[in-house]
């Protein structure tokens, strides 16, 4: 298989993961309007190459912060 197909292949499952570790490091167990914690996804943002979308909002990087015993970046 040539890099240039691994690599959009391996993207959808570790936007998955990341997605479904959100919900294990989380205390909010439901989803959100935008962010990494959005409920649907297209095919498309799951395999383009930007990662417009699934980044974790403000308040969700603050929870994870508290979560694994890190302070909040300002």
């Amino acid at each position: 298989m040539s890099c240039e197909l691994q690599m959009p292949l391996g993207r959808a499952p570790g936007r998955a993961l990341a997605h479904e570790l959100g919900h294990y490091l989380l205390p909010l167990k439901t989803h959100t309007p935008a962010g990494l914690m959005r409920g649907r996804r297209s095919r498309d943002e799951f395999f383009a190459p930007w990662r417009t979308g699934f980044e974790p909002g403000p308040q969700e990087r603050a929870l994870l912060a508290v979560r694994v015993g890190l302070q909040a970046a300002e």
